[in-house]
């Protein structure tokens, strides 16, 4: 009995122990955790791999690629390396985003004018993304014309498409063309006003004592659209003044003389007026120099000079003299094609007339003028009564003792200007020089008004010779009869006590669309006093 107890409580305590082992708890593994990684590519490229699911912690390496005209921009969390390896700790979504290459257009502009850059089928920022497709317009200024493109396009259409694909260049060229074949009267104005003696005084040219106010004349001569000056200076002295012409840089104000220009440049004496004209038929301008040489200190008279010419050619200009004419005193000339043949023909104020066989070859024809008028000082053709025929103008000393019965129109025909066809304007008495001719249609009619500009001049009384200025305007009623309406038409139009004045220009000078009227050389006038009108719509008002 006690042997079974014992065995009992041995099995007891064992099964004890038993329970007590199996009782531990045990720990399971842990769980195995992923994230998504999707990986995508904008317009423009690609993605090395679009991503799955990862577990955490992996790594996983992707790259963009761009496309064509593209380049890597950026991932859409900022990130800006095209390769770059993520760390997997959530679920995570890029973008690649691409951009177009951009490529820089340079739109360059000779001349006056503007080209206008329109989009035809892409965005734009500071440059154009590559294949944009941009349309160029070509818009002249003013009297410009549209010559052409060039660089990375050529075309004469106002009007281009250029696709940008890489850098490029174009210019757009603009040009002025002017017409040389008209009468020099229409060649005496430019686009802007200045103290004639102040270019060559800025270059190192001036000298004391030079003339240039009367000599000046405007024209393109290397025919870049921009006008130039000829100056044929004098000091009255018996000698020889190398004529020089000022290249217009392109802004009205800064000129550059180049004194190899002309050739054969032997210079005239003292010119009184220069005229324009394309005499030798290449549609560039060639000068006539109206010379009636010096007075030296001391002197009496005037010795007269030979008449000269600058004719164009391949290298510039020759300077030639006209052996035609006689050595004289010319105190003015004008040209114009008076036969209607094609080319221009020249007069002087010595009354001879230089026919013209189209090369500049001129023959001296006594038969053309036929008047016995003299005292010319200043002279212009223009057709006055719209028949198809240029008339001719001649105005001077209107005194007794000079054969001058005042400012006389000679009316063409096509062969001959003789005084049984002429009319002459009413002369103001006192005021018998007429230094200048100017010609404006103010009413609108189609007809020319007349301008002249006079200064004092009274026989017996040389008190007033050329003392003051005046202004005296003519109303053209249709070619025939001309009516003094000085008053109508400027306020102030006189002064007695100012200084005489050489030129006046009557154009729209400030471009406001409207007409104004001013001596040429505003220094010339003295007292500071500035010639200058506005034209208010019936009326020239001084400012």
């Amino acid at each position: 009995m006690r042997k079974l107890l014992f065995l009992l409580t041995a099995f007891t305590l064992i099964l004890s122990c038993s329970s007590d082992e199996t009782s531990t708890p045990v720990t399971p593994p842990a769980p195995i955790v992923k994230y998504t990684i999707t990986l995508s590519a904008g317009e423009g490229g690609t993605v090395s791999t679009t991503g799955g699911e990862y577990e955490a912690g992996q790594t996983v390496t992707v790259t963009a690629t761009p496309q064509g005209e593209y380049l890597f921009k950026d991932w859409s969390d900022g990130n800006t390396n095209a390769t770059r390896t993520i760390t997997v700790n959530s679920n995570t979504t890029l973008t690649a985003n691409f951009e177009k290459k951009k490529y820089p257009l340079t739109v360059n502009i000779e001349g006056e004018g503007e080209v206008l850059e329109e989009i035809v089928n892409s965005g734009r920022t500071t440059d154009y993304d590559s294949g944009t497709t941009v349309k160029l317009t070509a818009v002249p200024a003013g009297d410009w014309e549209f010559v052409g493109w060039t660089g990375a396009i050529e075309s004469t259409e106002l009007e281009v498409q250029l696709l940008v694909s890489e850098s490029k260049n174009v210019t757009a060229t603009f040009i002025r063309n002017f017409d040389y074949s008209q009468p020099s009267y229409y060649h005496f104005k430019a686009d802007f006003r200045f103290e004639p003696s102040e270019i060559a005084r800025n270059l190192g040219n001036y000298n004391e004592g030079d003339g240039y106010i009367t000599s000046v004349a405007y024209a393109d001569f290397n025919l870049d659209g921009y006008i130039d000056l000829v100056y044929a200076k004098g000091n009255n002295t018996i000698s020889l003044h190398p004529v020089e012409i000022y290249l217009n840089s392109g802004d009205n104000k800064n000129f550059i003389y180049n004194e190899n220009y002309i050739q054969n440049n032997l210079g005239t004496e003292g010119v009184r007026k220069s005229i324009i004209g394309d005499f030798n038929g290449d549609k560039k301008p060639d000068v006539f120099f109206a010379d009636h040489g010096a007075e030296p200190a001391g002197a009496t008279q005037y010795y007269g000079a030979k008449q000269s010419i600058l004719l164009s050619n391949n290298d510039g200009y020759q300077f030639n003299v006209v052996n035609e004419i006689p050595k004289e005193f010319n105190h003015g000339a004008c040209s114009g094609d008076f036969d209607n043949d094609g080319d221009l023909d020249i007069f002087t104020a010595t009354g001879h007339f230089l026919v013209n066989d189209g090369n500049a070859n001129f023959t001296l024809n006594e038969d053309i003028f036929e008047s016995d008028v003299v005292g010319i000082f200043t002279t212009e053709m223009i057709d006055i009564n719209n028949d198809g025929f240029l008339d001719l103008f001649v105005a001077g000393h209107s005194f007794e003792d000079w054969d001058m019965k005042g400012p006389t129109i000679f009316y063409g025909n096509g062969s001959n200007f003789s005084d049984a066809n002429s009319i002459v304007l009413n002369d103001l008495t006192s005021w018998g020089v007429v230094t200048d001719i100017d010609f404006v249609d103010l009413n609108n009619d189609g007809f020319l008004e007349i301008l002249l500009n006079r200064t004092g001049g009274l026989k017996d009384d040389w008190s007033y010779f050329y003392k003051g200025w005046r202004i005296q305007i003519f109303e053209n009623n249709m070619g025939t009869e001309f009516i003094d309406e000085t008053q109508k038409y400027i306020d102030v139009y006189q002064d007695r006590d100012g200084r005489w004045t050489v030129w006046y220009r009557v154009q729209d000078i400030d471009l406001d669309g409207e007409l104004e009227l001013f001596d040429d050389d505003p220094t010339h006038n003295g007292n500071g006093i500035d010639l200058f009108w506005d034209w208010n719509g019936s009326m020239f008002i001084k400012k």
